[in-house]
């Protein structure tokens, strides 16, 4: 009875010990536990031997043993799925630009890829962690080590194509090329071994092998080293660009790189043109002579401004020389544009319309001009009531801007032929109504005797637009605070309501811009610091 019951006992631990996963090592470990020695590798092994080693007896650690071949099976076999699966993997090649070899791994290939290692890496540090990955730590490791190799050189060479990829159109023609020669021919050089490397690599194609290849492991830094050279050169000749010409520093680098290779055909840099200046879109050239600017213009939509240069700008030579001409004639254009309109602010009302005096002029000089007519009528006002005790000039002057008021909406209900008119005088009326207005509430105040002259602060607290034809220059004044006009070409841009608060600002800012300080608007949402 006993032979049967531990009969019994060992049936279901031959069963274990006869699956799939039981290796010779585990049948080691139950000889060294059993002390009985088990031909398990040898035709002689017999279930004999197993009874007599009295396997009842260790029923506990048999089991632990079973468990563990069946963790080591699965253990195995997902070593055997990663490396089948690492043997395969294959790179993408592709060409760049007019270049129609393989000279550039594929991106979303290479972020694949790198997503997959990742999860690998993983997978793989798990079972490295496991008690039961000890007979396999030697491929283990080496499967971590070759992996880990292969992700870092593939972010190396990536980087590196991406710094390649970046120099390639600066370095291999265009005027930044002519101006850099030395950086021109040590990229060259590093031109040649990048198109080496890879077109050796993409003959192998398998991930693995390209990454462990020697040769490439030992290029990719010297590239690396001399491409971070070569970019550092650049950096230095951009922004000595920068220096002469400080609206670079609005640009990106490529915008900016694009700009510089296309500097020798002026255009085609038409379309950067408005990244660099606040409202030209593009230029006019001569019919005859293609690199003479005779017009700017702004664009919008189909409408076009146009303002004629004062004298051309040749566009020859370094870009940021021509650019900066461009910029002072810019400046010396709308100037003459407002000397023209403050000769004829006199005649608005007085023998000329002020739709024909807006329609002569650009938006920013028509704009320019109410605002002049506005400052001498009300100043003159101001001045002739409190000398000449004139008490008719107030309501006559009143009863101007009004009529200029209502000439400007009459004009607005018209067909103005575009969008760009269309906003440029609504503009010149969200400012004029602003200007009716403030001339109202200082006559309220003379009425009350509270204003007396033109030196009263409810009047010099104003923006006031004067054209000083002693200074040829167009002036505007907040308070104690003169500011020369700019005379930077401003396009037909849209204008916010002008409201008291709109007013308190300008005083504050023009104070703090006279103390050569700066000024940040605070405050809680919708409290009006954007207007």
């Amino acid at each position: 009875k006993k032979k049967i019951e531990d009969f019994q006992e060992i049936l279901p631990l031959l069963q274990e010990l006869g699956k799939p996963s039981i290796q010779p090592r585990h049948w080691q470990q139950v000889t060294e536990m059993t002390g009985k020695e088990l031909p398990f590798d040898s035709d002689d092994f017999k279930l004999s031997g197993l009874i007599d080693a009295h396997l009842n007896e260790y029923t506990d650690e048999i089991c632990d043993i079973c468990e563990g071949a069946d963790k080591q099976l699965i253990i195995e076999s997902k070593i055997k799925e990663i490396s089948f699966q690492w043997e395969g993997l294959l790179f993408d090649f592709g060409g760049w630009k007019q270049r129609d070899y393989p000279c550039i791994l594929v991106g979303a290939k290479v972020g694949e890829t790198q997503e997959v290692l990742e999860e690998t890496m993983n997978q793989l540090n798990t079972m490295n962690a496991q008690r039961h990955s000890i007979p396999f730590k030697e491929e283990l490791t080496g499967l971590i080590s070759t992996l880990s190799d292969t992700g870092d050189t593939i972010e190396k060479w990536f980087k590196i194509q991406q710094m390649w990829t970046s120099l390639e159109s600066v370095f291999t023609g265009g005027d930044i090329a002519k101006q850099m020669p030395m950086e021109a021919k040590k990229f060259g050089q590093i031109d040649k071994d990048w198109i080496k490397i890879m077109q050796k690599s993409a003959e192998t194609k398998l991930v693995v092998p390209c990454c462990q290849n020697d040769m490439l492991k030992q290029i990719l830094p010297v590239l690396g080293a001399g491409l971070e050279s070569c970019q550092k050169s650049l950096e230095s000749y951009l922004e000595g660009k920068r220096n002469k010409f400080p609206r670079f520093y609005f640009t990106s680098d490529p915008v900016l790189l694009k700009i510089l290779s296309q500097g020798s055909d002026p255009d085609n840099i038409q379309e950067d043109f408005e990244k660099l200046f606040d409202a030209i879109n593009r230029v006019q050239f001569d019919k005859v002579d293609k690199r003479k600017i005779m017009k700017i213009l702004g664009v919008v939509g189909s409408a076009v401004e146009s303002v004629d240069m004062a004298t051309p700008v040749m566009a020859v030579g370094n870009i940021e020389d021509w650019l900066l001409a461009l910029e002072y004639e810019m400046q010396r254009s709308v100037r003459k544009e407002c000397r023209i309109a403050a000769i004829m602010c006199p005649q608005i009302l007085n023998g000329m319309t002020i739709m024909e005096f807006s329609n002569q002029t650009i938006s920013q000089v028509a704009l320019m001009g109410i605002q002049v007519v506005w400052t001498v009528d009300f100043q003159d006002a101001l001045l002739r009531m409190s000398r000449d005790k004139d008490k008719k000039v107030m309501p006559e002057t009143n009863k101007k801007f009004v009529q200029m008021l209502s000439d400007l909406v009459g004009a607005c209900l018209t067909d103005l032929g575009s969008k760009m008119n269309r906003t440029k005088f609504e503009t010149l009326v969200t400012v004029h109504v602003h200007q009716k207005d403030l001339f109202q509430d200082v006559w309220k105040l003379v009425k009350q005797n509270i204003v007396k002259d033109q030196n009263d602060f409810e009047w010099l607290k104003q923006t006031r637009c004067y054209w000083k034809f002693d200074q040829d220059h167009a002036v505007v004044s907040i308070a104690d605070v003169d500011f020369v006009y700019s005379y930077e070409y401003l396009g037909c841009k849209e204008r916010l309501v002008i409201t008291a608060l709109t007013d308190r600002c300008f005083v504050t800012q023009s104070q703090a811009l006279g103390m050569f300080f700066g000024g940040a608007p605070a405050g809680p949402a919708g409290t009006g610091k954007t207007e």
